[in-house]
Formats: C-alpha cells, structure tokens, sequence
C-alpha cells in the first residue's frame, strides 16, 4: 500500500492577514480550496487543498459546519495542515473543533499547531472525513 501525501491547507487562523478587509460582523466566504460538501477521490498522486470560509474581519464564521468527504482507494492519506487556529476546549475540544475520521479511527484537532501532520488508519478501500464546526461563540 502506498502512503498518499495529502496536501491539506487549512487556514483556521485568527487573523490572516492577506484576508483581512475590514472590521466587524459580516459575510464569510471561501476564498480557496474544496467547497464544503465536496466528494473526491485520494489514489496515489492526488492533492487536494481545503479550507475554512473567512470573514471580514479574518476570521472564521460561528455556527459552521462543514464536511469534505474522501474515498480512499489504494493509499494511506496523510493530512498535512500549515497552521490551525482553532478555539477549542479540553481533550475532546469542546466548542470548535477539526474531526478527521474513518471506518476505524478518529482524531479531533484543535488549538495552535504550526506545520502539523496527521495520519489515520484506514484501509484500501475505506472513506475519510473530515469536518470543520465551531459552536456559537463568536467568531474564531
């Protein structure tokens, strides 16, 4: 089985400054990546680049959730996130939180990580999921 390096950019930081275009409240959107509820499919040589909508104020929406669904077929997916910033709480990451998560396994991501790598344990033929939510606090 090969290991399938799966280039995930997600962009869940408080303040990016490249998006940043204005103050307060306001319309969120995605500005690159894989639109939420979006199906692929990783064989050995496929990259695909996600990310969480931004709002005005640089930061991501409250009450969202978005999933991006992948079928594995005849690889081991890597995720490879350049930064997280996500407000989450404890072990479980209460509140806002990134799942990644197949027919065998789960991870829930939160917190500060700079350049961090996951992995799941998944079979040839098996499904990936990964889901972004944040609760309704304010934005993250």
């Amino acid at each position: 089985m090969r290991t399938l390096p799966l280039a995930i950019l997600l962009l869940l930081v408080a303040g990016v400054a490249a998006k940043k275009k204005g103050k307060g409240k306001g319309k969120c959107e995605l500005v690159n990546g894989l639109s939420c509820n979006s199906w692929k499919t990783l064989e050995p040589g496929s990259s695909y680049t996600i990310e969480s909508k931004t709002c005005k104020n640089g930061k991501y929406p409250k009450k969202e959730s978005c999933f991006w669904y992948f079928y594995v077929d005849g690889c081991v997916p890597t995720i490879h996130c350049d930064s997280i910033d996500i407000k989450g709480n404890g072990k479980r990451c209460r509140g806002d939180k990134l799942t990644l998560s197949s027919m065998s396994e789960e991870e829930v991501i939160c917190g500060r990580m700079e350049d961090a790598t996951f992995s799941l344990d998944t079979a040839e033929d098996d499904f990936l999921t990964i889901e972004f939510s944040t609760n309704r606090g304010a934005e993250g």
